[in-house]
């Protein structure tokens, strides 16, 4: 399951603010900052006098870092900083129209035409 952690080093209490109305699901504070940031709401704290004190890091900057990472993430959280990943918003939330498939996606063709369902007929097309 990912998690998003807002990381507030310096402190910043607008910036924690901003993190409690968005929905994030944790703060990563400095020590002695988890009183002043569950003053302002109910948020799990990562700091060494929070509520997780003890989460390895990882900084991704080669395939062995990510292998490393997944390693911790199977033993428990881990916190993943990537430097030089950018996110990308969606254009569009619809799939792809099934023309810009490759034809082998496309499903066969049927060899005969499909029988026109008519009261009291058997069904469906044969």
């Amino acid at each position: 399951m990912r998690t998003v952690w807002v990381q507030v080093i310096p402190w910043n209490q607008s910036l924690v603010t901003a993190a409690l109305e968005a929905g994030a699901d944790g703060l990563v504070l400095e020590k002695g900052r988890s009183a002043d940031a569950r003053a302002l709401g109910l948020i799990v704290t990562v700091a060494p006098d929070g509520d997780l004190t003890d989460v390895p890091r990882v900084r991704i900057e080669s395939k062995a870092d990510e292998q490393r990472a997944a390693e911790l993430g199977r033993a428990g959280l881990v916190i993943v900083e990537t430097p030089d990943w950018t996110i990308i918003p969606s254009r569009t939330s619809s799939p792809p129209a099934l023309a810009s498939w490759p034809p082998s996606a496309l499903p066969p063709r049927r060899s005969r035409p499909c029988r026109r369902w008519r009261p009291g007929s058997p069904g469906w097309c044969s």
